[in-house]
């Protein structure tokens, strides 16, 4: 009997609790499991005791206190190969730095459509995300 593949565990970021509950609740819809954190420091504190678990972070550059960059490094220090995917409401020039790093394995842009955001989670995820009925 083949072992089944845990689902994916991903850390939400976003200043706003607004999205960081609608993306638990999509989430939790395609069986994904979710920690969120509404704050840079909650973000670093939830990935530097989870980080050999979370799969992907999904950061809302948008609505942080501090730039993405900055957040980024700091989560490479729990963990170098930080896979992250950005969401973000526009090209800003501040995020061009962010988005050469390794570490961005997807953008998705604002307003987006549910099915464009879980193509490409699926996508940094390098698995399938079973959508409900």
């Amino acid at each position: 009997m083949p072992m089944k593949t845990p689902p994916p565990t991903l850390l939400l970021v976003s200043g706003l609790e607004m999205i960081t509950t609608l993306l638990r609740e999509l989430l939790a819809d395609r069986r994904c499991r979710s920690l969120s954190a509404n704050t840079t420091h909650e973000a670093i504190q939830i990935y530097s005791q989870h980080s050999e678990e979370i799969d992907l972070v999904l950061l809302d550059a948008d609505n942080l206190a501090v730039s993405p960059l900055w957040l980024l490094d700091a989560l490479k220090a729990y963990n170098p190969a930080v896979k992250c995917v950005l969401l973000f409401g526009g090209m800003k020039p501040e995020l061009q730095p962010v988005l050469q790093q390794d570490s961005v394995y997807g953008v998705v842009t604002k307003p987006f459509f549910v099915q464009e955001l879980l193509d490409v989670l699926e996508v940094a995820l390098s698995a399938p995300l079973s959508v409900s009925e």
